[in-house]
């Protein structure tokens, strides 16, 4: 299945809604078909990784999937903290299960980012902003 994205700013994005009983499913679901995600950032830990609540499931954004930039620069951890509380967009990755059977989704605001220029910015054309 092929989805069609639309790309808001994370600001007014709308939020995905995680019903609790379909949590699992509707994340592996995106996983899928790549949909792009919408859900508030919890906390930021000290290694620079995004803790999100996803209907009761974890979701981890890491470090090194929190931003696209086309010259390949890196976000600063300052930037990171401040997306605490605020919505961000992005996309399953993949699952990981720890010993005690408890899942987290791995997710990617990156590869949010990345098709958002890919489909969209890239198009742009110099004084259209």
């Amino acid at each position: 299945m092929t989805t069609t994205n639309i790309f808001y700013p994370e600001n007014i994005a709308p939020l995905t809604s995680f019903d609790k009983a379909y949590a699992a499913s509707s994340l592996k679901d995106a996983l899928i078909d790549g949909s792009i995600l919408t859900g508030i950032v919890n906390t930021c830990d000290q290694d620079g990784n995004l803790i999100l609540d996803l209907g009761g499931i974890r979701g981890i954004i890491p470090h090194d999937e929190f931003n696209f930039s086309p010259s390949g620069k890196q976000a600063t951890s300052f930037a990171r903290m401040v997306r605490v509380g605020k919505k961000t967009c992005f996309k399953v990755i993949g699952f990981e299960v720890d010993g005690n059977k408890k899942r987290t989704a791995i997710l990617s605001r990156r590869e949010a980012q990345k098709e958002c220029f890919k489909n969209y910015v890239s198009s742009f054309e110099v004084g259209e902003t």
